[in-house]
């Protein structure tokens, strides 16, 4: 008896465990509880839940109902406009546009070769309709052009150059000067890769030239072509080519600094006013028209 007394003992006398124990049972009573609690929730849920279903039920039902008799209703009137629509089309591709009178011929031939005296070529995202008609004057031309060369759209036209035939190094370097406005290094840049481009035009095998020799054989060799190509790619080259030379002209002992920024006057330190931002756009603008032209007539 005794034996069994010590073997039992701890039983009886440790409190601790006696409290533990009923502490577990309270636990278990309480989650029984909070399970039955979310058991009834989740019934009564579904029956509210059923209750609006049987309520928007014919609802729905008669929404669809409409919808389908206004598409009968209304399917005349779509039938009659793809008809109207496509005698439009038929009647546009019977319009006889007239062709461009000698004066208007003239007009824009004038006003591209001025842009281009002005420095300017076209930017890829813009209307070439821009260049149709001629700035009153040098400030009218910077004035139009700087609205249309945002920030946003200059990065663009970096990305149009990055994916031409390019050396990707220099080029990176231009952008990069132009960037931290060290545009007098931007401009020396370009002007050399321009230039190089006019230069691998020519013939390996003769003396090849370089400034203004060389983009008098580029407009002489596009001279040949212009009989074969469209009046608005004549245009777009006589652009060009009045940009080139303005750019290039030659310094003339250096006794008059052009308005715009010339290859001669940098290149050679004879420059007295800095290079400005504006200068290096046109620069970016001149390389990127330069090398739509030679990648599409190579």
């Amino acid at each position: 008896m005794d034996d069994t007394k010590e073997k039992f003992r701890f039983q009886n006398n440790d409190s601790a465990l006696v409290t533990s124990v009923d502490s577990m049972t309270a636990a278990r009573e309480k989650m029984n509880r909070h399970l039955a609690h979310m058991f009834n929730t989740q019934i009564q849920s579904l029956d509210i839940t059923h209750d609006i279903s049987q309520l928007i039920s014919p609802a729905i039902s008669n929404l669809v109902t409409e919808v389908h008799e206004q598409i009968f209703t209304m399917r005349p009137l779509f039938e009659s406009l793809q008809q109207s629509v496509a005698s439009l089309c038929d009647a546009i591709s019977k319009w006889d546009i007239p062709a461009l009178t000698e004066e208007n011929k003239e007009k824009l031939t004038s006003s591209h070769r001025l842009w281009g005296q002005y420095g300017w070529t076209p930017l890829p995202s813009i209307s070439f309709k821009l260049f149709y008609d001629p700035p009153a004057n040098i400030d009218e031309a910077n004035a139009l052009m700087k609205k249309q060369c945002s920030k946003r759209k200059l990065e663009s036209l970096f990305d149009e150059i990055r994916r031409g035939n390019v050396k990707k190094n220099d080029l990176e370097e231009a952008i990069n000067c132009y960037n931290n406005r060290c545009y007098k290094a931007c401009a020396l840049i370009l002007s050399g890769i321009i230039e190089a481009k006019l230069i691998r035009r020519q013939r390996r095998s003769t003396y090849r030239k370089v400034g203004s020799s060389a983009v008098d054989i580029f407009a002489k060799e596009s001279e040949s072509i212009c009989d074969k190509e469209s009046f608005l790619t004549i245009l777009h080259l006589l652009n060009l080519i009045s940009c080139l030379e303005t750019f290039f002209q030659p310094g003339k002992n250096f006794k008059i600094e052009p308005a715009t920024v010339n290859r001669n006057f940098i290149s050679h330190g004879m420059a007295h006013r800095s290079v400005r931002k504006r200068d290096c756009v046109q620069l970016f603008l001149l390389l990127y028209n330069l090398m739509i032209y030679l990648e599409v007539k190579p």
